[in-house]
């Protein structure tokens, strides 16, 4: 975890970089002053800025759409923000102000961006939790604090599954299915050749080797996809796929539209490709294994 929380930095920077642009999908203000000087170096290993830019921005603002859907549309009380970062949307996002979220990481992250943040005034009840979520028994007792003290909590684990083993990932969403209050779960997840693709770019080689990581940083992209969770207790409510969101934004090079066009016309499995790739998913909790539909 400690290793990983060094990515938080180049993420930072990535977003400063993209809410800088003139047609930019979202407003970070804080971005640049987060990412500081470690956060400018990662992105200088970048041989291709751009597309990493891109990534960053179209998850973002995906992301903030969720939320804002989320809490408007349903009682969300709690927003459990898990492997948070250097993440500024309690201060950037227009959010309710009875709003309860818990911002949880390292404790040398969240202390670093307490300080550089600590003039300014979230629109929301913001608690930080400095904890290792690495250490299942501590976090596993904190969840059930949270649980007690909510009424409906959106668990957001932005960035932080990929990191993980398949068994980590399942670890993980058993013990949030055991929250009863923990109705709603958001988070991205990688398609098996999006990974695949990422672990043969010079710069996540670049970036292994920076942070000193011994395999490749990227590990979770289930070939089920989002059929992983349903054993754990949570199903697909709604999902955004990364490609239609890139067509959505008109963040596509023209000649990957036009491929796009030619090839969606012709061939199904081309189509069928693009539904399987990386999506950002809200998940719901389902009632199966309560009813007894399912074991884990």
């Amino acid at each position: 975890m400690q290793d990983f929380s060094q990515t938080a930095y180049l993420v930072a920077m990535l977003r400063a970089l993209a809410s800088e642009r003139p047609d930019a999908l979202f407003q970070d203000p804080f971005a640049r002053r987060l990412a500081n000087g470690q956060g400018a170096i990662m992105v200088e290993l970048l041989q291709k800025k751009a597309p990493c830019i891109d990534a960053i921005a179209i998850r973002t603002r995906v992301i903030d759409d969720f939320i804002q859907n989320v809490v408007r549309s349903h009682a969300v009380d709690t927003i459990l923000n898990l492997a948070a970062g250097l993440d500024t949307r309690p201060y950037r996002l227009a959010l309710p102000s009875a709003l309860q979220w818990i911002e949880v990481d390292l404790p040398e992250l969240l202390t670093y961006k307490e300080t550089l943040l600590k003039d300014e005034h979230p629109h929301c009840s913001l608690q930080t939790i400095k904890l290792d979520l690495s250490d299942t028994a501590q976090s596993h007792s904190f969840f059930k604090e949270v649980n007690a003290r909510s009424n409906q909590v959106l668990v957001l684990s932005e960035g932080f599954l990929g990191y993980l083993r398949a068994s980590q990932v399942a670890a993980l969403a058993n013990a949030l299915y055991h929250q009863p209050k923990f109705h709603w779960w958001l988070f991205e997840l990688a398609s098996p050749d999006a990974l695949q693709n990422c672990q043969k770019q010079y710069e996540q080689q670049l970036l292994d080797e920076y942070l000193m990581f011994e395999t490749h940083s990227l590990q979770f992209a289930p070939s089920e996809g989002v059929d992983f969770f349903l054993t754990y207790g949570w199903k697909p409510a709604q999902r955004q796929s990364m490609a239609e969101a890139y067509r959505r934004f008109n963040r596509r090079p023209w000649f990957a539209e036009f491929l796009h066009v030619c090839l969606g016309s012709i061939s199904k499995t081309y189509v069928k490709k693009v539904a399987q790739g990386s999506h950002i998913v809200l998940m719901e909790r389902s009632c199966e294994l309560e009813c007894g539909l399912l074991e884990v």
